[in-house]
């Protein structure tokens, strides 16, 4: 699911400090030192790459999980 997100690792740390924040945009772009209008447009590349908005509840449920599953696949000793 974040496949097409690969070579962008600055789309893929938008997403993760979005779901860290608890889905606050404010807070996100302060934990990532951006305006809250640059989180915006990243969370919308991630939909128009992803075909998924974090910012509508199913999705975001849907892109959590997906990024908690990458973490583990990444962090697996396989995975190096």
């Amino acid at each position: 699911m974040l496949d097409p997100l690969e070579d962008h690792p600055h789309l893929i740390a938008a997403l993760r400090s979005f779901v860290a924040s608890g889905y606050n945009r404010g807070e996100a772009a302060t934990a990532l030192t951006i305006h809250r209008n640059t989180l915006t447009y990243r969370l919308g590349r991630v939909q128009i790459l992803t075909g998924y908005d974090a910012t509508q509840p199913a999705d975001a449920r849907r892109l959590a999980a997906a990024m908690t599953a990458y973490d583990i696949i990444r962090s697996s000793p396989d995975s190096r």
